[in-house]
C-alpha cells in the first residue's frame, strides 16, 4: 500500500514535468525557463512567522517533561541580513517579461512562431524559487506590499501505531492520513523611502509542529514590527519579531528546502518575542574577490524571553546575539535556488541568555554553509544549559541542571534552476544528555521540490524517517507527505 501511494505521488509530480519537457525547446541561454540564482529579497527572505504561545525553547526548561514544546519558529524580518538580501534580490517581473519577450521574438524569427508557446510553459513551470514580492507605489515615496501565503499538505502515509509509537514526542505532529493545512499567512507591509522606515503586521493560522505543541485553531498575531534601515551598518526593529539566533531559525518557512525546519532548530532556538533588535552589515564598497559588499552581518536584541505579545511573564529579559561572515559571494537567507557559477562559504555563531521563571538558560550555536555551483551544504550545532531557579534539594541530579544538544546537516542540489531540486537532511535532538535514551530523536528526511509560476507555487514530495530512542529500545515513525505552497 505504501508503494502504491508513493507511486501515485510521483505520478502527480511527473505530470507538470512531462509538460515542461514536451513544450520547452532545447535552446541554450533561455532565461525564461529559469533564473540562474533566484534569491530572496529583503522582505521575502524574512517572511511571516508562527505564533508562539510560550516563547521559551525546550532548552529553557529545567527538567524533562516540565512544560510543552515550541510553536513554529517562522520567518521574521531579520535586521541582520536585510542589506545582504537586498543585494541578492531576483530580477523584477518587468525584466523577466522583457527577457521572455525577446526570446519569443527570436524563436518566432527562427521557427516561424512554431515554438512561441514553449516559452509560456517555461515561464509557468520555473524561473525562480522565491518570487519577488508584489509592491504598489502610493506616491510620496510610500509603498505597500500585501502578504499572503498558504501551505496545504496531503499525508500519504504516517506510521503512528499506538502499540509501537507514542505520538506525544518531539518532532511528531501526529499526522492523520489525508489533507490538512500547515500555515496560512495574511498581512501587509508599508514602507517609506525604499523601506528606510517601515511597518509590518502579519496574522495567521498554524498547524502544530509536534504533539507537544498546543493546538490553536483561532487566528493569531504572528508579527507586528516597526523597523528603520537608514544605515546599512546600523538598523533597528521593535515589536513582535524574531531574535537573532541561529541560521535556519531565521529562514522563512516558505524558503526552506524541506517542509519543516530541523527538530534542533524548532526546540533549541528562541521563538518570536517582543524585542528591540539592532543589527547591520559591514564590508568593502562594491565587494571584492574574497569579501562581498555585506560580508559581515551582525545582530543583537533584548527581548521578553517569555509570554506573548501582551506582556512579559519573566522577571528579566533575554539577551541574544549573532554574527555571520560570508566569503567569496553573498549568502542568501533562503535554503533553495542556489545555482551560481562560483562558490561561497558562510560562517556563523549565536549566543542567547534567558533568565526564566523556572531556569536560567544559556544557549549557543555554531553554523557553517558551503556552496559551489548547484550544490549547497549547511550544518548547525546547538548546545544549551538550563539551571533551575528554584530549590533542587531532593531532585536527582539528572533532572536538575539540564544540558541539551541538537544538530543537523543538510544537502540541497539544484537539478533545473528555478524549477527542480532535491534536498536531504539528517538531524538529532537530545533534550537531556544525562539520560540515556530518554526521548532522544534522530531524523532523516529527503525529497523533491518543484517550482511553478516563478516560485509563487511550490510542490514538495518528502519522506521523513524518525528514529525514536526511549527506554532502551528504538522505534521508527515515518511519514510520506505531499505539500503545496501558494504565495503572492
Amino acid at each position: 500500500m505504501l508503494v502504491m501511494r508513493f507511486l501515485f505521488a510521483v505520478l502527480l509530480l511527473s505530470l507538470p514535468l512531462a509538460a515542461y519537457a514536451e513544450d520547452t525547446p532545447n535552446t541554450e541561454g533561455d532565461d525564461s525557463s529559469g533564473s540562474g540564482d533566484a534569491e530572496a529579497s529583503s522582505d521575502e527572505g524574512a517572511e511571516e512567522g508562527t505564533p508562539d504561545d510560550s516563547n521559551e525553547t525546550e532548552a529553557d526548561k529545567p527538567a524533562e517533561g516540565e512544560g510543552e514544546g515550541e510553536g513554529e519558529a517562522d520567518d521574521a524580518p531579520s535586521v541582520e541580513a536585510s542589506a545582504q538580501a537586498e543585494e541578492e534580490a531576483p530580477p523584477s517581473d518587468d525584466s523577466a517579461a522583457q527577457t521572455a519577450q525577446a526570446d519569443d521574438d527570436d524563436s518566432t524569427a527562427r521557427d516561424g512562431g512554431e515554438h512561441k508557446k514553449h516559452h509560456v510553459w517555461a515561464k509557468m513551470m520555473g524561473g525562480a524559487t522565491v518570487p519577488e514580492p508584489l509592491r504598489f507605489d502610493l506616491g510620496k515615496s510610500i509603498s505597500i506590499q500585501p502578504i499572503a501565503r498558504l501551505q496545504a499538505r496531503a499525508t500519504l502515509f504516517d506510521q503512528d501505531h499506538p502499540e509501537a509509537n507514542d505520538p506525544i514526542v518531539y518532532g511528531d505532529p501526529d499526522l492523520r492520513e489525508g489533507f490538512s493545512l500547515r500555515r496560512v499567512r495574511l498581512g501587509l507591509q508599508a514602507g517609506w523611502k525604499n523601506d528606510c522606515l517601515g511597518l509590518r503586521i502579519v496574522g495567521g493560522w498554524d498547524n502544530r509542529f509536534d504533539a507537544l505543541s498546543e493546538i490553536n485553531k483561532s487566528p493569531q498575531l504572528v508579527e507586528a514590527v516597526f523597523y528603520t534601515r537608514a544605515l546599512r551598518y546600523l538598523e533597528m526593529a521593535m515589536g513582535q519579531t524574531r531574535v537573532p539566533f541561529g541560521r535556519q531559525p531565521l529562514v522563512s518557512s516558505g524558503a526552506l528546502a524541506l517542509s519543516e525546519r530541523s527538530i534542533a532548530s524548532e526546540h533549541m532556538a528562541p521563538q518570536r518575542e517582543l524585542a528591540m533588535v539592532f543589527g547591520g552589515s559591514l564590508g568593502p564598497e562594491g565587494g571584492n574577490v574574497v569579501l562581498p559588499e555585506n560580508a559581515f552581518q551582525w545582530g543583537t536584541s533584548v527581548s521578553n524571553g517569555g509570554g506573548d505579545w501582551t506582556g512579559d511573564l519573566t522577571p528579566t529579559p533575554r539577551l541574544s546575539a549573532r554574527g555571520q561572515l560570508d566569503l567569496f559571494s553573498p549568502w542568501s537567507d533562503g535554503e533553495t535556488g542556489h545555482a551560481t557559477k562560483g562558490g561561497g562559504l558562510s560562517l556563523g555563531g549565536s549566543l542567547s541568555h534567558n533568565w526564566g521563571l523556572e531556569a536560567d538558560t544559556l544557549s549557543a550555536g555554531a553554523d557553517l554553509g558551503f556552496r559551489i555551483g548547484r550544490i549547497s551544504v549547511v550544518g548547525e550545532l546547538f548546545i544549551a544549559r538550563a539551571t533551575p531557579t528554584f530549590d533542587v534539594q531532593g531532585i536527582p541530579d539528572v533532572l536538575a541542571e539540564r544540558n541539551s544538544l541538537g544538530w543537523y546537516a543538510q544537502l540541497v542540489g539544484v537539478i533545473f534552476p528555478g524549477f527542480m531540486e532535491v534536498a536531504m537532511r539528517v538531524g538529532a535532538y537530545d533534550d537531556n544528555r544525562a539520560l540515556q535514551d530518554g526521548g532522544d530523536r534522530l531524523d532523516v528526511s529527503g525529497g523533491l521540490n518543484l517550482y511553478h509560476f516563478n516560485g509563487r507555487v511550490k510542490t514538495q514530495l518528502h519522506y521523513i524517517h524518525r528514529e525514536e530512542l526511549a527506554e532502551g529500545h528504538d522505534t521508527t515513525n515515518d511519514t510520506l507527505l505531499l505539500q503545496w505552497q501558494v504565495r503572492l
